[in-house]
């Protein structure tokens, strides 16, 4: 019988590491600076994202450990659960002085556009680019249509539920998304977070739903598949390289935090000069050219892989216990969800399906392989969305290009973000 575990450690002795921990912590012993801040956050996102992984339904459809992690972290703070003092500090570690999620997010943004392989990348800017980009129109055209019909309103439609369920994910779609709004509304960006959160979430359980009822499909009309294959012929031109093994190279990882960080300082030196768009977007923009033009050489782009895996692996449980604490208000995320809610964020789903696979077809993908990859991984969780959505599907195969469609396809919609919240503010 396999020994249970979290984070790697046996369940007794993590117990005993958490005991130590969160006791000190309840009795007044901890401290409140970045060490005892971080000790807690690690453990209470352990606990948390591991009781999240095995509620049913939830670990399939709702995001699993991430979500019980940001809403329980959420509900703890919003029930006096948590001390306030230590509240008060992981606000400040997080987004305060200490500004920790930037550096997070400096390292999700830079590493998840260097480690694609550039050849891929220019492959699919020829035919897979147009296909995300039909479903990112269609997704983001209908919502502010149904919206502006049904009452919600097109700017509201658009900003709060279109564009973060098209954003790739909560660390490197929401969060950014909601510091830029701030940056150009003035409304805070926990406020923000807020109304967006939900979204992200229940168009991941929807895209996940829809993937399953796509591959029962498939079985039963196989003219419309490629059973996992993109085209019909000449499948393997835009096949992912295997990245080549490494052994472990703790150099890389500051060599991969220097070039992340000095993307993020170049981009503040734009926005300062070019002040209309928000910092991250620009961030993408310069590495986005940096990587398909071969300015960057591939052992660096290889280092900020490095850097981007060792913040993900060691510190995102730490992530989402900050993002609960510091950016998401309990009780503006439960007055969010209306029936109205629910409706516009399930149209962005199907309309960036049906964008998709009418859009695939044209060029001569599968369609339904073309929905799944183009269409449903546009709109669900990044890399944990990806996996769901396709194994649902059971077109594993399909993973090279929903990495596009949750990584690059995120990175445009920062961009378009920039732009669309100055025409709709």
């Amino acid at each position: 019988m396999k020994e249970k575990q979290i984070m790697g450690i046996s369940l007794p002795i993590f117990a005993v590491l958490a005991i130590i921990i969160l006791g000190s912590t309840y009795v007044g012993l901890q401290n409140t600076g970045m060490i005892g801040c971080m000790a807690y956050m690690i453990v209470l996102g352990a606990i948390l994202s591991t009781l999240g992984d095995h509620i049913p339904i939830v670990k399939d459809y709702l995001g699993g450990g991430s979500v019980v992690c940001i809403f329980g972290t959420a509900a703890l703070v919003t029930f006096g659960v948590i001390p306030a003092p230590f509240v008060k500090s992981m606000k400040a570690f997080f987004t305060g002085p200490s500004d920790f999620i930037n550096l997070a997010l400096c390292a999700l943004i830079c590493g998840s556009i260097m480690g694609m392989d550039r050849d891929m990348l220019k492959k699919a800017a020829v035919r897979y680019l147009p296909v995300l980009l039909s479903a990112q129109i269609c997704g983001a055209v209908a919502v502010a249509l149904v919206g502006t019909l049904v009452g919600y309103g097109t700017r509201e439609a658009v900003l709060f539920i279109g564009i973060p369920v098209m954003g790739g994910g909560l660390g490197a779609g929401a969060v950014p998304l909601s510091q830029m709004f701030e940056a150009a509304t003035g409304v805070p960006a926990a406020t923000i977070l807020s109304k967006m959160t939900p979204a992200v979430s229940l168009g991941n359980a929807i895209a996940i739903v829809l993937a399953g009822l796509l591959g029962d499909f498939a079985s039963k009309h196989p003219a419309l598949t490629g059973n996992g294959k993109l085209m019909p012929s000449g499948q393997d031109e835009l096949k992912e390289k295997a990245r080549p093994k490494s052994s472990l190279d703790y150099g890389a990882i500051g060599r991969g935090l220097l070039v992340a960080v000095c993307f993020y300082v170049l981009a503040g030196a734009v926005h300062l000069a070019v002040p209309r768009f928000h910092r991250y977007a620009y961030m993408v923009v310069l590495l986005i050219i940096a990587k398909v033009a071969g300015l960057i050489p591939e052992s660096c782009a290889e280092d900020c892989y490095y850097f981007y895996n060792c913040i993900i692996k060691n510190t995102s449980k730490l992530l989402l216990v900050g993002i609960g604490v510091a950016l998401i208000d309990l009780n503006a995320v439960i007055q969010a969800i209306t029936p109205l809610y629910v409706l516009l964020t399930a149209v962005v789903v199907f309309a960036s399906l049906f964008g998709a696979t009418v859009a695939g077809k044209l060029v001569g993908f599968y369609p339904i392989e073309a929905g799944i990859s183009a269409g449903l991984c546009a709109v669900n969780m990044g890399g944990s969305g990806d996996l769901a959505t396709l194994g649902a599907a059971n077109r594993m195969e399909l993973l090279p290009f929903a990495q596009i469609s949750s990584r690059i396809g995120g990175s445009i919609i920062l961009i378009e973000a920039g732009i669309l919240v100055q025409i709709l503010q």
